[in-house]
């Protein structure tokens, strides 16, 4: 066996494993700011009833946190409003919203950041509230707005509490293009 080949793998795995260190070191900093308990609780506080669960993880510099909330009227329903205003009163440093209208979903999403580490590492708290639109939904209505190709399948799109449908496809495709 080449030993030089063996010492340059053996090094690489030192190298990525003084940064997987350093990642842990920055985000154990993180989770114990207040930053991160606020919103952590925040969360928690949504949990009370069987329509909403929360699930966290960590990867690399970051804390996942999954928050599901399942039965809504709507994308105004007081419940959701609720907890969008809540993360927004943490003063996110991005938000992004994902619509998923094949299964009457919409996800928000917040990241929050924490100061960069002496290693320039900047751990983040991203958290995805998934809200899900009820089946029979008065408000919320599944609208299919072309078809794909080769093997076609409806492509749709949600119109919910005073969205107007869209005119024709051509306006509704360029719509989700924007």
């Amino acid at each position: 066996m080449n030993t030089i080949k063996l010492e340059s793998a053996l090094n690489s795995v030192r190298a990525e494993l003084i940064r997987k260190k350093q990642q842990t070191q920055a985000l154990n900093a993180f989770v114990k700011t207040a930053k991160v308990r606020q919103v952590m609780e925040t969360l928690l506080g949504f949990t009370n009833d069987d329509t909403m669960t929360l699930y966290s993880f960590c990867g690399d510099q970051t804390i996942y946190a999954n928050l599901h909330v399942r039965g809504l009227e709507g994308f105004k329903d007081v419940r959701l409003m609720t907890i969008l205003m809540a993360l927004e009163f943490h003063d996110p440093d991005h938000t992004d919203s994902t619509e998923y209208a094949a299964n009457r979903q919409k996800t928000f999403s917040y990241t929050f950041e924490g100061s960069m580490s002496e290693h320039g590492i900047v751990p983040q708290i991203k958290v995805n509230v998934e809200a899900s639109i009820v089946e029979d939904s008065k408000t919320c209505e599944r609208v299919v707005i072309g078809m794909t190709e080769p093997k076609p399948q409806p492509i749709y799109k949600l119109v919910c509490d005073g969205d107007t449908a869209p005119a024709d496809i051509e306006d509704a495709a360029q719509a989700c293009a924007e």
